[in-house]
């Protein structure tokens, strides 16, 4: 089943209610915070194409910025992952050893090193400096997605079987392996102080678990009600506070979930995403204001106000379906790649 990542499936289209203002950076137990100034006006942000590359044969699966801002590497459905300069879109590695396609790609904490998640079933950790593979985990099922814990020292992998694997990225150790749900798990990430992690599934449920017992904390359905037809949650990822978590689903809904009482805060719509999984990500560090950020299979690339969700650009320079982006982690900067037969990589910058 290569690039599985392209899940079809349609599903209608419904509003939903949230609150206004969140504190997505600090650790506070009010989960409302208002900004002491005036959200500028949507129409003042214009967002600049930088540079654009066509580095792959097939389609993109994924797209991350390395912790360090200098880097943005990919993985593709030909196999390969390809590391380039933020600067210039420079290609510095090219990682071959994969058997089939590569549904994702993550970096290490420290920006040293990136995993591949592939569709023959293993994981593959590389030396960015080198492109040297030091390590392979074999999960005997197509992986979906791999993550580092803050630290560098475990690997979140989830795969096609329904099970959510952690692993010792140095002893080369899977230590835990456990049925995560009922259909396969998309997406897998920890939180911030590396206390628990958070995995999505085809099923539409978001789960919260215990990273030192593997024990769920908490189900999240984001379902509009419980007649509504499986939404299947393709991404998820922690707030820097750790309290909320950003979630795709094939219902062209982007979501912000608290995940203490596992309530829809806000929902980012008008961009579209019924049959691929396509990843979303956040913008922070521009004029402190916070965006959200997404594709679209419309080969639009789409950017909100955390706060407010204004759409405030629409981006629409793709020639294929938008599957992933990448927001900078210090700069204004985030990236788009396309699906094929574009196979293009676009850098844009906020103004």
């Amino acid at each position: 089943m290569e690039n599985n990542q392209f899940y079809q499936k349609e599903f209608s289209h419904n509003n939903y209610s949230e609150l206004k203002d969140l504190n997505i950076h600090n650790s506070q137990e009010n989960d409302t915070w208002i900004y002491q100034e005036k959200i500028p006006k949507s129409e003042g942000h214009n967002c600049n194409l930088k540079s654009s590359i066509n580095p792959h044969q097939r389609a993109i699966s994924s797209l991350n910025f390395s912790p360090n801002g200098l880097f943005i590497a990919s993985s593709s459905a030909d196999k390969t992952a390809k590391i380039f300069t933020v600067s210039d879109l420079k290609e510095i590695q090219c990682l071959s050893g994969h058997e089939k396609g590569l549904s994702h790609i993550s970096w290490s904490p420290d920006s040293r090193y990136v995993c591949t998640s592939s569709d023959d079933q293993t994981v593959k950790i590389w030396e960015v400096e080198t492109g040297q593979e030091l390590r392979e985990f074999d999960y005997q099922s197509i992986v979906f997605s791999s993550n580092f814990n803050p630290r560098g020292n475990l690997l979140i992998s989830t795969t096609y079987d329904t099970y959510v694997h952690i692993s010792d990225v140095r002893a080369k150790l899977p230590l835990q392996k456990f049925p995560g749900h009922s259909t396969p798990v998309t997406h897998g990430c920890f939180s911030h102080d590396n206390s628990i992690f958070a995995t999505s599934s085809f099923e539409g449920l978001i789960r919260i678990w215990e990273t030192r017992t593997g024990t769920c904390l908490r189900s999240i359905n984001n379902s509009l009600s419980p007649k509504d037809p499986e939404r299947p949650c393709t991404f998820v990822k922690f707030t820097p506070n750790s309290r909320y978590v950003l979630s795709s689903n094939l219902d062209s809904r982007v979501l912000l979930t608290d995940i203490y009482t596992g309530k829809s805060k806000k929902t980012y719509q008008g961009h579209i995403n019924y049959r691929f999984c396509v990843g979303s990500d956040f913008l922070f560090t521009f004029k402190n204001m916070d965006f959200v950020i997404s594709g679209s299979e419309d080969g639009s690339v789409v950017l909100w106000e955390l706060q407010s969700k204004q759409m405030v650009a629409v981006l629409k320079q793709h020639q294929e379906s938008v599957i992933d982006v990448s927001g900078h982690p210090t700069l204004p900067i985030f990236g788009s790649c396309s699906h094929s037969p574009e196979n293009s990589i676009k850098l844009w910058e906020l103004n």
